[in-house]
């Protein structure tokens, strides 16, 4: 099977860190895999490193012209394709296209809670298949109803593992900064410099941090080595399930602060997105995030409690190669669809 797949860019995101694994892991498993970049814009040291990975795996990369209408004079890449595969919504009136012109049918992967608008609607409606990362994208996506599958992102637990430990008490924040987290990010820079004074605190991140303690690291490529490293990992999505499955313990911390990730916070989750978004707790406190961090510091019992839980709970939910197989799934599903449809014409 050859999928082609298309992103607008590498975003500093999760949904870049999505892509860049389930390439890796469709190619894993022998699968043809061709990258289109529709956004690709100026080069960057992400870009550069995403790049290598991706070449070193067998993914072939080309960017393509930004305008949708560009597809429809371009000549297809080369090769028999089975799906297309669509990963960011720039990148949908693109995806579509290229399914019509290559007669194949069209997966689409939601990680936005806002995609059910007008503008999308035509490659939402052609979609064989919507695949979303959880049920809150899921249930903003109603009229499509019948074609979602739910597949939370995975984690390469080879890539991302326990390492050795920093001697000081250590904590990274991983993610992207918006204007919706901003508050959040703030209450932990007010609550880590109220930390004893042998903690360190590391910033993965695309801005740098208020903080007298911040160790700015960039927007890293190879953010699993330092996670390996850390204590303690605080972030949302896709950065707390590959922190877990580091072995850190993790704090939840997006627009609101869900708190640390423990075996009874996750029992109480119908879905763990670790979104840091839906429960109605108002701006992150400084006050609360100052107390979890300070009983991690100091009970050092529970902190190795939780690393190990998280490794062990990610081994079971969030491995990379369950996340393959059920994209697998999608997509013999979505051939299938395909060839009734083409078939009744």
């Amino acid at each position: 099977m050859h999928i082609l797949m298309l992103t607008a860019t590498f975003f500093a995101s999760g949904q870049t860190a999505h892509v860049i694994h389930l390439a890796r892991g469709l190619r894993r498993r022998g699968l043809g895999v061709d990258l289109l970049l529709t956004h690709a814009g100026p080069g960057a040291p992400r870009r550069r490193d995403y790049l290598r990975l991706l070449h070193a795996a067998g993914v072939r990369v080309m960017a393509i012209p930004r305008q949708p209408a560009g597809v429809d004079r371009m000549e297809p890449p080369a090769g028999r394709y089975d799906v297309v595969h669509v990963q960011s919504s720039w990148s949908f009136e693109h995806g579509r296209r290229l399914a019509a012109r290559l007669d194949v049918p069209l997966v689409i992967t939601c990680h936005g809670l806002s995609l059910n608008q007008l503008a999308y609607r035509p490659a939402l409606s052609a979609a064989a298949r919507l695949i979303c990362v959880g049920p809150r994208i899921a249930g903003n996506l109603a009229p499509y109803r019948d074609k979602i599958v739910v597949i939370g992102n995975g984690a390469d637990l080879e890539r991302f593992r326990p390492g050795v430990r920093e001697p000081q008490f250590t904590i990274l924040y991983a993610g992207r900064v918006d204007r919706w987290k901003r508050a959040g990010v703030l209450a932990l820079c007010a609550a880590v410099d109220r930390l004893p004074g042998d903690t360190r605190f590391w910033v993965a991140a695309n801005v740098r941090l208020p903080s007298r303690r911040a160790e700015h690291l960039g927007w890293v490529t190879d953010v699993h080595r330092w996670m390996g490293r850390a204590h303690v990992v605080v972030g949302t999505g896709c950065a707390i399930r590959e922190a877990m499955a580091a072995g850190a313990a993790c704090l939840i911390l997006g627009r609101e602060y869900h708190g640390v990730v423990t075996p009874e916070l996750v029992a109480s989750m119908d879905f763990p997105d670790f979104s840091g978004l839906g429960r109605h707790q108002g701006p992150p406190s400084p006050a609360a995030l100052y107390a979890d961090l300070m009983r991690l510091y100091q009970d050092r019992q529970w902190l190795g409690e939780l690393m190990a839980f998280g490794r062990e709970y990610a081994e079971r939910h969030f491995d990379l190669d369950a996340m393959v197989a059920a994209t697998l799934d999608v997509y013999a599903a979505a051939i299938a669809s395909h060839r009734r449809r083409a078939g009744a014409r």
